[in-house]
């Protein structure tokens, strides 16, 4: 069914259903509440032109591709969320949008197959460590990334044995999500983040990062992460 002949079971999924139709439907502006990487936590407005930005940025350092699959199990109340439903929408992609848990797998087979999906590191955790039978899915996987909280050092460890490749992300809701990705897995396994395509850093006289680009309209960010360049 298309999104405008979808008929939502619960209140989550009417969420979701309302973002895409407003999507669909050139809304212009999209306000969220920033996570206060960049001061007091605080109400930011985004411009459509930055989604698709940030969107197509992905799509292209992940060589997503139309009819892809992506599974979408980050709240959509948050950028990480939304900017799966915009990469769907833009890149052409199939969705399944669940309602947010522990296990984004449970209730998916071994013949159930999804090319990309983003993850708190909990989700990996609980993955790795109370399902291992759903360690198949993520291996038929193109990329799975992971982002909003630092990934405990042991979970790094036992992600050494899966195929796809995991990659941490880092950015922000100012950012219109991830900016920067290091690949936690494989021999290519990188100590230090690889900024993306298109993005300008920099850092303050705090050694505090700073960064421009067209995901924010081009306006330079001011970060409070102190960094090494």
């Amino acid at each position: 069914a298309t999104i405008s002949q979808t008929i939502a079971l619960n209140e989550y999924e009417e969420k979701v259903l309302t973002f895409c139709r407003n999507w669909q439907q050139g809304q212009e502006q999209f306000v969220l509440q920033t996570s206060g990487s960049t001061g007091e936590p605080k109400p930011i407005t985004l411009s459509r032109n930055q989604l698709i930005a940030s969107a197509k940025m992905t799509g292209q350092v992940f060589g997503l591709c139309p009819n892809d699959h992506a599974l979408v199990c980050l709240n959509v109340d948050y950028i990480a969320g939304m900017m799966m439903l915009v990469r769907g929408m833009e890149l052409d992609l199939r969705m399944t949008v669940i309602t947010p848990i522990g296990n984004p797998l449970a209730n998916f087979g071994e013949t159930d197959q999804f090319d990309f999906m983003a993850l708190v590191p909990l989700q990996l955790q609980h993955i790795l460590q109370n399902e291992p039978s759903k360690v198949p899915i993520l291996n038929n996987m193109k990329a799975v990334i992971v982002g909003g909280a630092a990934i405990n050092p042991r979970i790094e460890e036992e992600i050494q044995s899966l195929t796809v490749p995991i990659y941490a992300t880092y950015g922000m809701t100012e950012t219109v999500s991830h900016i920067a990705i290091r690949l936690l897995n494989d021999e290519k396994r990188a100590d230090y983040f690889t900024v993306l395509p298109n993005i300008t850093i920099g850092t303050d006289q705090r050694d505090c990062l700073h960064i421009r680009g067209s995901v924010t309209n081009f306006e330079l960010v001011q970060t409070n992460d102190v960094v090494e360049l």
